[in-house]
C-alpha cells in the first residue's frame, strides 16, 4: 500500500512522499488529507475497494448496465430472476485480509483434528496392546 500511496501522491499532486519526508516541507497530517481527499479509482481507493475503487465514469457504466438490465426485465414481463444492482468492489487489501482470516481458521481446524487425531492414536494403541497375544499363550497355541 506505501507504493500506491506514493504513486498517487505523485500522479494527482506532484508530490514525492520520500523527498516530502526528508524535507519536512509536509506534515503527517497533511499527508493524510491529501490521501484522504485523492480522486475515485485511484490507486489507493483501488486497493481499499468500495465504491470509491471505481472512477465516476465506470460506475455510471454500471448504473447504466443495470437499468437496462432492469427495464428489460420489466419489458419481458417480469420472468426469471430480477437483475440484481451491482455491488461495491472488493478491494486487494480486503481481499488479502480475508485469505488470511481463512487461512488462520484452517490452521486451527487442522490443530483441532491433530489433537482430536492424538488422543484417537493412543486409545487405538493402547486396545492394540490389549489384544496382543503374549509369547506363553502363542506356544500354547502351537
Amino acid at each position: 500500500m506505501p507504493q500506491e500511496v506514493a504513486a498517487d501522491l505523485l500522479e494527482v499532486y506532484g508530490i514525492r512522499l520520500a523527498r516530502a519526508r526528508e524535507s519536512g516541507e509536509y506534515g503527517a497530517g497533511e499527508i493524510a488529507d491529501l490521501v484522504m481527499q485523492l480522486p475515485a479509482g485511484s490507486r489507493v481507493w483501488a486497493a481499499v475497494g468500495g465504491w470509491a475503487a471505481l472512477t465516476v465514469e465506470a460506475r455510471q457504466i454500471q448504473v447504466v448496465e443495470y437499468q437496462m438490465r432492469a427495464i428489460w426485465h420489466a419489458y419481458t414481463g417480469g420472468k426469471g430472476k430480477r437483475p440484481k444492482p451491482p455491488e461495491a468492489p472488493t478491494g486487494w487489501l480486503v481481499e488479502q485480509q480475508e485469505e488470511q482470516r481463512k487461512a488462520a481458521q484452517w490452521a486451527d481446524r487442522a490443530a483441532a483434528w491433530r489433537a482430536h487425531y492424538a488422543e484417537h492414536r493412543e486409545e487405538m494403541q493402547r486396545r492394540a496392546a490389549a489384544f496382543r497375544l503374549k509369547p506363553d499363550t502363542q506356544d500354547e497355541q502351537k
